[in-house]
């Protein structure tokens, strides 16, 4: 084995060790006896629905997806890209953010279209996603003040040394980051007419013109009509879900979007799945909601293997699905 491969098994392994970690802090101190009661009394009725929700997300992001290929002269199967998007899900189960790797490579195969298009029209999604999820928290910090206020106390306040040290690792990384840009701008005459170089260049170039796929779109109100429904999806599959537990039926809709903010957090983080960190931090949000630590518990526990459990079913099926279906070599070549 390379040492390149030893460092991303160390690294994935390092990752997992994390997520146990905070999966750890946050289940310390609960009666394990009583959230086992909470899960087999739960209403499997709502997290069936919160589940359903979880696939109208699918198929809205993969039909959004579609739109932003079309400007490119692609036009895909659409049972390809959502099936792309849920296999990419199943793969950051396993490795943290190789999920938008994954649904590329993916795709690409299945409706030959070039990896680097497809993954600049990706980053162009996440981009307007984390807009979405800024102007979401904005907007629920206006409502949640005193809420937004008790979360981030008991945030700063944790014991942990992961968020002590958080602000002194971002700045080492931005610090290592300004370092490599002045190597790479001293030593760039060097490497311009290196194949490498002129690969990289190609792949930036099939990026840019992912990136700007946006200015073409023609389909522009199906767009932000599938962006819309992607995220009511999300916060329907959180909501709903609070009729789960006898303690959380009681949150009102606001609460369901502060408990969407907090648990997007959780999953943003570089832990497989979001695994222990949105269990933490969702329920310490829904701590300052007045639910007892042990109820928040439950209902990031129930929500979260809901959820897992959904992509790992549709993620298999859609994987065996694309990989036999017949490679699309007619309708979307560029023109």
């Amino acid at each position: 084995m390379s040492g390149g491969a030893v460092w991303k098994v160390a690294k994935n392994l390092l990752f997992l060790l994390a997520g146990v970690f905070l999966l750890y802090l946050a289940f310390r101190g609960n009666d394990p006896k009583k959230l086992l009661e909470d899960l087999k009394h739960a209403n499997y009725f709502w997290i069936a629905l919160s589940m359903f929700f979880g696939v109208v997300a699918f198929v809205a992001r993969g039909l959004r997806w579609n739109i932003l290929l079309e400007p490119m002269g692609y036009q895909p199967r659409k049972t390809s890209s959502v099936y792309s998007i849920i296999v990419g899900y199943l793969a950051n189960l396993a490795v943290p953010r190789i999920g938008e790797v994954t649904r590329c490579t993916v795709m690409s195969k299945a409706e030959d279209i070039p990896v680097d298009r497809l993954f600049g029209t990706v980053i162009l999604e996440r981009i307007i996603d984390l807009g979405i999820l800024f102007s979401l928290t904005t907007f629920t910090i206006l409502l949640k003040v005193d809420q937004f206020g008790g979360f981030f106390v008991d945030l700063i306040s944790s014991k942990t040394s992961s968020y002590q040290n958080a602000g002194l690792i971002v700045f080492g990384v931005l610090i290592l980051l300004m370092l490599g840009l002045i190597v790479m701008y001293r030593l760039r005459q060097r490497f311009v007419l290196h194949p490498w170089s002129v690969k990289i260049r190609s792949f930036f170039l099939g990026l840019k013109e992912g990136l700007v796929s946006i200015k073409r779109i023609k389909n522009r109100r199906w767009f932000i009509f599938h962006t819309a429904m992607i995220w009511l999806s999300y916060y329907l599959m959180t909501w709903v879900a609070f009729y789960a537990i006898n303690e959380t039926a009681g949150l009102g809709m606001v609460d369901g979007l502060f408990i969407l903010v907090v648990g997007g957090f959780g999953m943003a983080a570089p832990v497989q799945g979001g695994i222990g960190a949105y269990h933490l931090i969702v329920s310490m949000g829904m701590g300052v909601l007045g639910v007892s630590s042990l109820s928040g518990l439950s209902y990031a526990t129930i929500v979260h293997t809901s959820q897992t459990f959904l992509v790992l079913v549709t993620g298999l099926i859609s994987f065996i699905l694309i990989s036999v279906s017949p490679k699309n070599t007619n309708e979307n070549k560029k023109t």
